[in-house]
């Protein structure tokens, strides 16, 4: 696993334990009392590992990581956030396999974006 996604994981898990500590003596922290009843019953999503070759999928794995309906709520952009696209577009690359992936870039582009990532990092 990557660390941003041990860090995510364990900041939801600490979240979590500090909401069960509070008690709902007040309407705030009855709201945050049910907000972790809520997040109990969310799992944190698998990391997913990209590898070359096609990777199967099951149906946990795609309901972590897909939406449940496909829009376009952003004046043109699918999904409500480059984050909620880019982890769709993770499953997709880890279900079709890195090479498939890379095979529908054309060659111009790749070389074009790794000149301009080399040139970034001097």
């Amino acid at each position: 696993m990557s660390d941003s996604h041990d860090s995510f994981t364990e900041a939801v898990e600490k979240l979590k334990k500090v909401a069960r500590e509070l008690e709902p003596t007040n309407e705030e922290n009855n709201e945050w009392c049910n907000l972790v009843s809520e997040m109990g019953n969310l799992d944190v999503a698998p990391e997913l590992v990209l590898k070359m070759k096609p990777q199967l999928l099951h149906y946990d794995i795609i309901s972590k990581y897909l939406p449940h309906k496909w829009e376009m709520p952003r004046d043109g952009r699918l999904l409500y956030s480059d984050r909620e696209l880019l982890e769709a577009l993770k499953l997709i690359i880890f279900n079709s396999g890195v090479k498939n992936t890379l095979d529908l870039i054309p060659r111009e582009l790749i070389e074009a974006y790794l000149h301009k990532k080399e040139n970034s990092t001097k």
